[in-house]
């Protein structure tokens, strides 16, 4: 449902509404007499309501009534303004460089990637059936299509709204019926299976299937048996095909050591690739790929055992790093120099947790700051 409006002269202006659901055309036709050296600025509200959105009657009777409370452009305007003004203050990094300036404008390239990042995965996404697409909103580009690039973005999103997380699992696991029965109909027990044309011996692809099967093992060691048997209906033929599979996987690598990204790449033609975009649309997966290794290579963060551990170390090229995650209730911020990292916290009420700095383990509780010598002991 839309709304039409001048912001100027509401005497000026007629509208002939026309409405075509079947043949998908929704239009209103216009008009209005214009004065020589006026301005005539319109605004245009449009409210979005499917049958799935909760606590509404009937899609359609909300979004009228959304449009028909909705305010002028201003307050929609300032609404969007605060509503990523929030974003930016759980989400962004900011970095300074260690001279006057950086090669490349780091911090706007940076917040170009969380943008679109934050496009495709916000907490619009929580509760929605929905996945992120390979190319955000920006292009066609494999029309639409669900991958697994959502595993870039998810280190992104896991210290800051975990819940979003959370909703995009839920996407990818309520498709595993149907995963399995295609799997089945093709005659393919899981990975590896297509005989069909296409890339061989994917590195991420395989190490990623490697990676599961890991993580399905550790599961599997803390279910109870009730749960192993008769719930799953594993066997102990097919847990031990998983081991198999895990220790037998081909990864190719160039002939330097390193990591192909499938058979065949290195006679691959040189293309040209900058931050992840192209001609059809960004690749999300790059980008968030990109603002998740500034994240983990400065500031070392990794979480295991119960404890989230940080191991900072700065290059050259950068001066101090100031960034706020979130971890078990704790809203914390970071900075990082050269010689020092501050861990502040902001949640008083929050249970301590084990907070490990080059390899030391402190407990932290919910409203502590902490000053850490790196490389030395915590003050």
């Amino acid at each position: 449902m839309t709304r039409t409006s001048p912001s100027t002269r509401p005497d000026v202006i007629s509208l002939a509404d026309e409405e075509r659901v079947n043949d998908v055309m929704l239009g209103a036709a216009i008009g209005l007499w214009a004065v020589v050296r006026e301005t005539l600025v319109l605004e245009k509200l449009a409210s979005v309501y499917t049958s799935r959105d909760h606590a509404i009657a009937e899609c359609g009777l909300a979004a009228r009534k959304a449009v028909a409370r909705a305010g002028r452009f201003d307050a929609a305007m300032a609404e969007h303004v605060m509503l990523w003004k929030q974003l930016w203050s759980r989400f962004d990094m900011r970095v300074q460089p260690a001279g006057t300036r950086f090669a490349l404008n780091v911090p706007m390239l940076l917040r170009l990637n969380m943008f679109h990042s934050l496009q495709a995965a916000s907490p619009n996404s929580i509760g929605l059936d929905v996945g992120v697409p390979a190319r955000g909103w920006t292009g066609e580009a494999y029309q639409g299509h669900i991958f697994w690039d959502k595993i870039f973005i998810f280190p992104f999103l896991n210290y800051r709204i975990p819940e979003i997380t959370r909703s995009l699992l839920m996407y990818r696991y309520r498709r595993l019926g149907e995963a399995r029965a295609a799997a089945k109909s093709a005659e393919f027990q899981g990975y590896p299976g297509s005989p069909t044309p296409g890339l061989s011996n994917n590195a991420y692809t395989s190490v990623m299937a490697v990676w599961v099967l890991c993580r399905a093992k550790d599961v599997l060691e803390v279910l109870p048996n009730v749960r192993r048997t008769e719930r799953l209906e594993l066997s102990p033929e097919e847990t031990a095909r998983w081991d198999d599979i895990s220790r037998r996987m081909f990864v190719p690598f160039h002939g330097d050591g390193i990591i192909s990204q499938f058979e065949g790449y290195e006679q691959l033609a040189e293309s040209d690739i900058q931050q992840g975009t192209a001609a059809e649309g960004i690749h999300l997966g790059a980008m968030a790929g990109t603002v998740d290794l500034v994240q983990r290579a400065l500031t070392g963060i990794e979480v295991s055992g119960d404890v989230l551990r940080l191991n900072p170390r700065l290059p050259e090229e950068v001066e101090r790093l100031d960034m706020r995650i979130r971890y078990r209730g704790h809203s914390l911020d970071l900075r990082v120099t050269r010689d020092t990292l501050t861990v502040r916290g902001r949640d008083r009420g929050a249970a301590p947790i084990q907070l490990a700095v080059r390899g030391e383990t402190y407990e932290f509780a919910g409203d502590d700051t902490r000053n850490f010598r790196l490389g030395s002991v915590a003050q």
